[in-house]
């Protein structure tokens, strides 16, 4: 009588962890997304979204920009360099090739939210739609630190 009683308090935190790890992934077809992320940010002024992309499709899946309640305009854009100056440019769309991954993180790639309609701090989330060529792909973007350089990972192992 002890075993099913064991096994019972062995299970029932599983859904509460699979839950906490399900909100760092999402899906849309063959168009995986996992740990969105952006930095605090000021509201009127503008954020980056960072997040890692697979297409586990056998085409090409085209990346346009985003859409957010929080913001008045999502933009995919590229870092460079211009005179010594670090700027990010529009890019139109960007392809995720079949089977392969692509890596919004910064000083690479990101979706520019300008506009923003609130104050962005550390732990709060909100929910941001990428556009892409076979649909909107819902995310749940977590907020970290403002000098953040990556996604903490917190909560959640892999």
């Amino acid at each position: 009588m002890r075993y099913p009683a064991i096994i019972a308090l062995l299970v029932l935190p599983l859904p509460a962890i699979a839950q906490d790890h399900d909100d760092h992934l999402s899906h849309h077809g063959t168009l995986h997304a996992m740990h969105a992320w952006t930095r605090a940010s000021a509201r009127d002024g503008t954020t980056y979204v960072f997040v890692d992309l697979e297409n586990h499709g056998a085409a090409p899946v085209l990346i346009h920009g985003a859409r957010s309640d929080i913001a008045q305009t999502g933009a995919l854009v590229g870092f460079t360099l211009e005179n010594g100056e670090a700027r990010w440019v529009d890019i139109p769309t960007v392809p995720v090739a079949p089977g392969r991954e692509l890596h919004l993180e910064p000083d690479a790639l990101a979706i520019r939210l300008g506009g923003l309609t609130q104050d962005l701090h550390r732990g709060d989330t909100f929910d941001m739609h990428l556009l892409t060529g076979i649909g909107e792909l819902d995310l749940h973007v977590a907020v970290e630190a403002a000098g953040a350089a990556q996604h903490s990972h917190a909560g959640h192992m892999h």
